[in-house]
């Protein structure tokens, strides 16, 4: 199935709090560098990776060096024996995400991806669609559910509002994702707002305002959001989803 990604880029502009322009400063940056053997052609190639990037951010003028971390003779396939790396990311707090919330970006030299950016992040948002995707993470569809949700679509566009739905929902006996027989008439609304009905995802549609407490906030414009269209098998065909978000317009039928 084909997916195609659009970036929806940020309407609102997150500034410090002073809201004064600033100078601009040198970017902290620091290497990591790894090889997997402990064969001596290695062990060279890891000598020379260590001094290119000690150098090479030594010299930029626009980097104040930040250390190197180096791993020797470790496999790249998980981070538990990866000592050197484990400890880069306790200096630098967590992964990209995070890093990236507190405007520390990453540099993957060889697939010329840089998570500050806009190309970096629609990458890092396929790449990690991708992951999911193998790893059994992909969205299915709960068959028991499938009836409820098609109904819905219907009743809405024969007339139908979601207060009225609601009620013949729990007069019928209908069971919600819980197994309870209550419903909401804003529960209702929200899945007929739901892309996910029709295949399409919208992503980053909240984000972490302070990664200390983990707190999130719904994202109004702040960040990046990206639409993944046929990102995983619908429930509600394209055309009876867009009807439904004009109100059920009976010139769509």
């Amino acid at each position: 199935m084909a997916r195609s990604v659009t970036v929806i880029p940020a309407k609102r502009i997150l500034t410090a709090e002073s809201g004064t322009a600033q100078a601009v400063k040198k970017l902290r940056m620091a290497a990591y560098c790894r090889v997997s053997t402990d064969q001596e052609e290695q062990l060279l190639s890891y000598e020379n990776q260590v001094n290119y990037y000690t150098n090479y951010i030594s010299e930029n003028p626009l980097y104040e060096y930040a250390g190197t971390y180096a791993d020797e003779g470790i496999s790249g396939t998980n981070t538990k024996k990866r000592d050197e790396f484990n400890r880069m990311i306790a200096d630098c707090l967590n992964y990209v995400r995070e890093l990236k919330e507190l405007g520390i970006g990453i540099i993957f030299e060889k697939e010329n991806i840089n998570t500050l950016d806009a190309k970096g992040e629609v990458l890092l948002t396929i790449l990690s669609s991708l992951a999911q995707d193998e790893n059994s993470g992909k969205l299915v569809i709960n068959r028991k559910q499938e009836p409820i949700v098609v109904r819905l679509y219907q009743e809405f566009l024969d007339g139908k509002t979601t207060d009225y739905i609601k009620r013949i929902f729990e007069r019928e006996g209908v069971q919600n994702w819980n197994g309870g027989t209550k419903w909401q008439a804003t529960t209702l609304m929200s899945m007929l707002e739901n892309e996910k009905y029709k295949g399409d995802a919208l992503l980053q549609k909240s984000y972490t305002v302070d990664f200390l407490t983990k707190k999130r906030s719904q994202n109004t414009g702040e960040i990046q959001m990206y639409y993944v269209e046929d990102d995983h098998d619908a429930i509600i065909s394209k055309r009876i989803w867009e009807c439904v978000q004009f109100y059920g317009n009976y010139n769509c039928m």
